[in-house]
């Protein structure tokens, strides 16, 4: 088995990053982008993380951060998102530097996103 990634599924790219990584011999498991994602990537209990936050529903992303990092099981996991640069985001990626939050600034293509997986995944261990 490869590197297991949840994928949060909330923008239609997602779905073609997840065939991509599926190729590349990734193990992927889709996550919805609703309320029950946190439920979800505790199941999954990826070496990886991945969210597109450049579009809606953005607040709901920036929410779930924070969560995910503080969360026992899931903080030490790298987290990769894609997002608009906006003083929010900034000062969530300042604050959040140190505990394996990746960003790529957008916009967001599938090459991106595995460059920044692979970039994660091999600093995470």
């Amino acid at each position: 088995m490869g590197t297991k990634v949840a994928v949060v599924d909330g923008e239609p790219a997602m779905h073609e990053l997840a065939d991509r990584l599926e190729t590349e011999n990734y193990e992927v498991s889709l996550c919805p982008f609703d309320a029950e994602v946190l439920n979800c990537i505790k199941r999954v209990q990826p070496d990886v993380v991945v969210m597109d936050l450049s579009g809606p529903p953005e607040a709901l992303g920036l929410n779930i951060i924070p969560i995910i990092k503080t969360d026992p099981t899931l903080s030490v996991t790298p987290l990769v998102i894609c997002t608009s640069p906006t003083p929010e985001v900034e000062q969530l990626v300042k604050q959040l530097a140190r505990v394996g939050l990746y960003v790529i600034r957008g916009p967001c293509g599938v090459d991106e996103f595995i460059n920044a997986i692979e970039q994660a995944v091999s600093e995470g261990k």
